[in-house]
């Protein structure tokens, strides 16, 4: 199963402009996306990570009350 291409679209202001020039700044700018978006998810999973293990490794005594 092929993968579909992803479209950006862009608003008209001076943020989004200066946006797109600089992803079109790299000559691959498909890979520059990719490696960008995939370094930001891997930093979230990171993250996300972390928060599920304080959850396991808090200590809730009152979970023992509600038995």
């Amino acid at each position: 199963m092929a993968l579909k291409p992803t479209a950006i679209s862009y608003k008209d202001t001076e943020d989004d402009r200066k946006l797109r020039e600089w992803i079109h700044s790299h000559s691959n700018f498909s890979g520059f996306v990719k490696d960008t978006l995939r370094k930001v998810m891997n930093e979230e999973n990171v993250y996300n990570f972390k928060e599920d293990k304080r959850k396991v490794n808090s200590d809730d005594s009152n979970d023992l009350i509600d038995f």
